[in-house]
């Protein structure tokens, strides 16, 4: 009675755990497509958005229309060919595990080298070098990508993807492979935006400590913080606005970027290291949490163009260029 019992309460967490990742998968699939194919479109018809730090944003986005195009429905199809009561092809297994390390390899680089470029760009502003830099940064990003999904390959020595039954081995290239990379990511992302953010602080109170006044625009005996007749305030108040806003930006951009990183691959390192030191008793539920866990890291890839493309203003402003020149239906006329 009480196997039964814990028979039909398995089958409806494994039936949960279907339904939640096949609408995550097909959500990733969807909306990431279009948003990374927009992010590589808008940038190479601006101009002034041919920047270093965009030529990294776009081998951003070329990674994960990668794996919105190609990984994700790759696991969406092994999850229903299991639910089917079937078993994907040694094809599509490899297929998808090399994807995935390929594109999980890239996203990482990528995130650390935006961070150092930012960083460059704000503290060394009047270097010339960075498309020189950048030349050899990407493919080097790309390289490092295909090695480590080689290595992926090379290390599993039955190919398997996600969501089949646990082999009797463990596959050490995600404790021993990728969550020190993760790890050594994030802790370099952090330590570049901090910078960013002293910097930008430290320059702010510089200019504070000169004492830059802007001349009064409305008379000579209005206080300079009083706002006249024509609108704002003029004197030292513009000239805290300026700063503040932008360290406000930074600091906003800095949370948006941690947050994602984290949200999005916590849940993968935490049971990669599970899966590592577990008991083999919880073999069944770690594939579960493995394959949900995989399904999340797919969402960054749709969420990527919103962190990094909308706390822009040149990116805002040529969206809202794009909504504007849409048609819209004429208002319905009244009789």
């Amino acid at each position: 009675m009480w196997n039964l019992t814990d028979a039909a309460a398995h089958t409806r967490t494994a039936t949960t755990f279907f339904v939640l990742n096949c609408a995550v998968l097909s959500s990733a699939a969807v909306l990431g497509s279009p948003g990374n194919l927009w992010v590589c479109w808008v940038v190479f018809r601006t101009r002034t958005l041919q920047t270093s730090t965009n030529a990294l944003l776009v081998s951003l986005a070329v990674g994960d229309l990668l794996k919105c195009c190609v990984d994700a429905p790759l696991l969406l199809s092994s999850l229903v060919r299991r639910g089917s009561g079937g078993r994907a092809a040694a094809s599509v297994c490899a297929l998808q595990r090399f994807t995935c390390a390929l594109c999980g390899g890239v996203q990482l680089l990528t995130l650390v080298g935006i961070s150092v470029e930012r960083f460059r760009a704000v503290a060394f502003p009047f270097r010339t070098e960075r498309r020189a830099r950048l030349r050899l940064w990407i493919p080097s990003i790309w390289a490092c990508g295909a090695a480590l999904a080689l290595l992926s390959l090379a290390l599993s020595e039955e190919c398997r993807p996600h969501t089949d039954a646990r082999p009797r081995y463990s596959d050490p290239f995600g404790p021993c492979v990728l969550v020190p990379l993760w790890g050594v990511s994030l802790a370099v992302i952090v330590v570049h935006y901090v910078r960013i953010f002293k910097l930008v602080r430290r320059h702010r109170k510089s200019v504070f400590s000169r004492g830059v006044r802007l001349r009064p625009t409305v008379s000579e005996h209005v206080p300079p913080s009083a706002p006249g007749p024509s609108g704002p305030p003029s004197g030292p108040a513009v000239c805290r606005r300026g700063p503040k806003r932008a360290e406000d930006r930074v600091a906003q951009r800095f949370g948006f970027i941690i947050v994602a990183f984290t949200l999005f691959w916590v849940p993968l390192v935490v049971v990669l290291l599970m899966d590592a030191i577990a008991p083999r008793d919880t073999d069944n539920w770690l594939v579960e949490l493995e394959t949900s866990a995989m399904a999340l890291t797919s969402v960054q890839a749709a969420v990527d163009p919103l962190v990094y493309t909308l706390v822009t203003r040149q990116f805002r402003s040529e969206l809202r260029k794009i909504l504007s020149s849409v048609p819209r239906c004429p208002p319905k006329r009244t009789a």
